[in-house]
């Protein structure tokens, strides 16, 4: 028998958010992207590379986000 599912909404969030763009971005244009960049460059420098354009893409996309929400609540 499995053990319960926590009921945490925070945790909820952080799953549904994980999977939806894990999904989206497997068959996105970036990911072959990264594919091609790592057959011609070192494996190590195109992760890194593309793991911070992925942080700076998400952080852009939180800060329009909460703003946004801020001043469609309001």
């Amino acid at each position: 028998m499995a053990p319960p599912l926590s009921s945490d909404p925070s945790l909820a969030a952080f799953g549904s958010s994980l999977t939806a763009i894990t999904l989206a971005e497997l068959g996105d244009k970036t990911f072959f992207m990264a594919l091609i960049l790592a057959v011609r460059h070192r494996a190590r420098w195109v992760f890194i590379g593309s793991f911070a354009a992925l942080t700076a893409v998400t952080l852009i996309s939180l800060a329009l986000g909460s703003v946004s929400y801020t001043h469609l609540r309001a």
